[in-house]
C-alpha cells in the first residue's frame, strides 16, 4: 500500500473509531442509569433523603462509562497529534503560481480531473489548480500534487483526502490526455524529518 493510502485509511479507521467510541458511551451512559438505580437515587437526594443513596447508585457508573471515556480521550489525543504534524508539513507556498496554473490546465486539455456521479471524469471547464492532497494537511505546492478543478469540483473536493482508488482511477485516466512526457502521478504530500513507516500509519 503507498503511503497516501496508509494515511487516507488511519484516517478512516480514526473517524470510525470516534464514531464507534461515542456510541459506546452512550450506550454504557443509557445502561448505567437504567441498570444500576442512578434515577432512584437522585430522586431520593430530590426529595431529602441525602447524597449518600445517589454517590452509592452513581458509583456503578463509572464502570460502565470509564472504558469508552478513555477510548474517546485517546482518539481525541491521537487526532490532535495528527493535526500538529500537518500544520508542521505545510508548504510555505499556499496556492499555485500562474506558471504552474497553466501548465496543469494545458496538460488536463482545460478539463476538470476529478470525479462526478458513477466515478466519471467532471465535463466541466476546469478554471482553478487544487492540490489533489490538501496542502492544510501537508500535501505539496508541486506539479505531481495538482489537479485542474472546475469551481463546483474544487468547493466540493474541499480538504477532504482522496481515497486510494480514486488516486488510482485518476492516474489511469490521466494516461489517455496527458502528454507521453509527463508523469501521471496524483498526490504528494511533505514529509517531516524522522518519520517511519509506523508513524505514517499511526499518526497519517
Amino acid at each position: 500500500m503507498s503511503e497516501l493510502g496508509m494515511i487516507y485509511w488511519s484516517r478512516r479507521i480514526t473517524l470510525w473509531a470516534f464514531v464507534a467510541a461515542l456510541a459506546w458511551l452512550a450506550y454504557a451512559v443509557v445502561s448505567a442509569i437504567l441498570g444500576t438505580g442512578l434515577l432512584q437515587g437522585i430522586r431520593q437526594l430530590l426529595v431529602g433523603v441525602g447524597a449518600e443513596a445517589l454517590v452509592r447508585a452513581a458509583w456503578p457508573v463509572l464502570g460502565w462509562i470509564g472504558p469508552p471515556v478513555l477510548a474517546l480521550v485517546a482518539v481525541a489525543v491521537v487526532a490532535r497529534i495528527r493535526r500538529s504534524r500537518d500544520v508542521r508539513r505545510r508548504d510555505p507556498l499556499r496556492k499555485f503560481n500562474r506558471e504552474q496554473r497553466r501548465e496543469g490546465l494545458a496538460r488536463a486539455g482545460g478539463q476538470c480531473e476529478l470525479e462526478v456521479a458513477r466515478r466519471r471524469r467532471c465535463p466541466n471547464p476546469a478554471t482553478t489548480g487544487d492540490h489533489f492532497f490538501p496542502w492544510k494537511k501537508g500535501g505539496s505546492t508541486v506539479m505531481t500534487n495538482f489537479v485542474a478543478a472546475c469551481a463546483s469540483c474544487d468547493r466540493s473536493k474541499g480538504t477532504s483526502i482522496p481515497s486510494p482508488k480514486s488516486r488510482q482511477r485518476l492516474e489511469e485516466r490521466r494516461h489517455s490526455y496527458f502528454p507521453a512526457s509527463v508523469r501521471v502521478q496524483a498526490g504528494e504530500r511533505n514529509e517531516i524529518s524522522g518519520r517511519t513507516q509506523t508513524a505514517a500509519w499511526l499518526m497519517g
